[in-house]
């Protein structure tokens, strides 16, 4: 079938009837638009700097036996290999799949090679083909055999960890140098996204409990495996040049003070506890009009520096935080009027807690459990964290 009419199809909506070979398909959806094209076109699992990287075309919806496929790849190789799934049911995959010249209905890649075709209901392949062309892409990509999944131990750290955790890893992997510790450092709730969708992890170092809630309620983490391994005040920043005029924390209900940059207090901890400290404070009704709510506590920081908002709270801690593990902190453009007093809110706990989906077992407790001991606590204090603030 040409990719001309097999668009127009799915134009028209008629896309389980070009399916029909497929594994699992799902009942025609009722009048309306498809089912398909309510999907992501697109989901990324796995490290971002992997050598391999596996690509998968199929559409996401009745084809869970792919996920579970990709499950196993990413369970064998958690630092090694990326894989992206492509549906190429939306327009956007479609495009993809045009551009590489592929047939639709079953195509894997490993690093822009075909290894598979069509569908696993046809039988011309086996899920132990496509391991064994991945084991081989790995072998070719890193020149050696890889560690077995145990001694490897993925960790997703929050950019506000960054830091800590390059202190950390190298502690930990002193005493245990048979062990390879992998970071996917990134924002917060992009690692909580990429958690509930089940990209591979062993450990979350989390900023705030309140972030862990959704993935807790999808049972995407290990119960009990929860640890306080520190706390982060809050801090009241402002623009360099401070157009506001802004000496103390009542400052913020003065009339120069425009606009006022917090994090979102239904799904972020610095957000609600920012609130708090606010209504606790008796700012909150002088100032709640000029709040504008951010999705991320890195954004804060941003809007501050760039005066979009003059004056925010924020994550003590963040004001020390790198991206990079062992390099400083970057400077920016922002002052730091003062801590915000404990009394008036709950300082943030920073929890490491292992993925459900991880490999590492035990490996990845013990990474947990290093953090939590009182020398690692001041590695904390040296970033900005509260002193004596870990608990077990």
């Amino acid at each position: 079938m040409k990719m001309k009419e097999l668009r127009s199809m799915l134009y028209a909506g008629a896309v389980v009837v070009l399916v029909a070979g497929c594994a699992k398909q799902p009942a025609p959806p009722a009048p309306g638009p498809p089912a398909a094209t309510m999907q992501p076109w697109k989901l990324d699992f796995g490290p971002t700097d992997a050598k391999v990287v596996v690509e998968c075309f199929y559409p996401t919806e009745g084809h869970e036996w792919v996920q579970e496929l990709n499950n196993k790849i990413l369970k064998k190789h958690p630092a090694e290999v990326r894989i992206e799934y492509i549906n190429w049911q939306r327009d956007e995959g479609l495009r993809m799949l045009e551009e590489k010249k592929l047939e639709p209905c079953g195509q894997y890649l490993v690093n822009g090679r075909v290894v598979v075709k069509k569908s696993q209901a046809l039988g011309n392949w086996t899920d132990d083909d496509l391991l064994i062309a991945v084991d081989k892409a790995v072998k070719e990509a890193y020149g050696v055999k890889t560690s077995q999944a145990a001694s490897n131990i993925v960790v997703h750290v929050p950019c506000g960890l960054a830091g800590p955790y390059g202190e950390l890893r190298d502690g930990f992997v002193k005493e245990n140098p048979t062990v390879k510790l992998k970071a996917q450092i990134a924002n917060t709730l992009v690692l909580c996204d990429r958690i509930e969708k089940g990209e591979n992890a062993d450990v979350f170092l989390c900023m705030g409990s309140l972030e862990l809630q959704p993935l807790e309620a999808k049972k995407r983490l290990v119960a009990g495996s929860e640890r306080t391994l520190a706390r982060t005040s809050l801090s009241l920043i402002v623009p360099a040049n401070n157009p506001g005029n802004v000496k103390s924390l009542q400052d913020i209900k003065g009339a120069k003070v425009r606009r006022i940059a917090l994090g979102d207090p239904k799904t972020i901890s610095v957000g609600k506890e920012s609130v708090d400290a606010l209504k606790k404070a008796g700012l909150w009704e002088s100032v709640k009009d000029r709040v504008q709510f951010v999705r991320e506590a890195a954004t804060l920081k941003t809007v501050v520096a760039e005066g979009k908002s003059h004056a925010s709270l924020v994550y003590t801690s963040c004001l020390q935080e790198t991206h990079d593990p062992g390099k400083e902190p970057k400077k920016l453009p922002i002052k730091t009027i003062c801590e915000i007093p404990l009394d008036l809110y709950n300082p943030v706990a920073i929890v490491g807690v292992a993925v459900a989906s991880g490999a590492a077992g035990d490996a990845g407790r013990q990474f947990i459990a290093y953090c939590a001991r009182p020398a690692s606590q001041k590695i904390f204090e040296k970033w900005g964290f509260l002193k004596g603030s870990a608990t077990s």
